[in-house]
């Protein structure tokens, strides 16, 4: 049985993993990665983080070997932002499980929904409403 702890480290090792991806690294063989699951030993050493790229076996080895030269950036952004006593030992393995690919195909497919409709609904709301329009002419 997994304890409620371990999953939620799990959980909130991959969101600040992919965070650091997407905002601080400038690598782009790893533009096209997604983490799909990471798995932390029992005594929280080590977080084995399960991953996907797009674009074939070239940008999977190239983003594999990407990902394990950065694993010591990567670790040290993650201990600045999760409170933990030892930061775990980060090691990369490419997702072989096609459940868990379209798992993370689909939460990726949700984030970039609300992205869109939190960028719609502010473009709206700064848009000048007609009578604002008509009382500055």
């Amino acid at each position: 049985m997994r304890s409620y702890h371990k999953e939620k480290l799990e959980k909130r090792i991959r969101e600040v993993l992919s965070q650091i991806l997407v905002y601080e690294i400038e690598d782009p063989r790893l533009q096209s990665c997604l983490i799909n699951r990471v798995v932390c030993t029992r005594d929280f050493r080590i977080a084995k983080v399960y991953v996907s790229f797009f674009g074939g076996l070239d940008a999977e080895k190239n983003g594999l070997q990407a990902l394990r030269s950065a694993s010591k950036f990567l670790q040290s952004h993650l201990a600045s932002k999760i409170q933990v006593r030892f930061v775990p030992l980060l090691s990369f393995f490419l997702e072989k499980d096609p459940e868990e690919k379209f798992d993370s195909l689909k939460r990726l497919h949700q984030v970039l929904e609300n992205e869109t409709a939190l960028k719609d609904e502010e473009d709206s709301s700064q848009m000048p409403t007609e009578e604002e329009t008509e009382d500055s002419l």
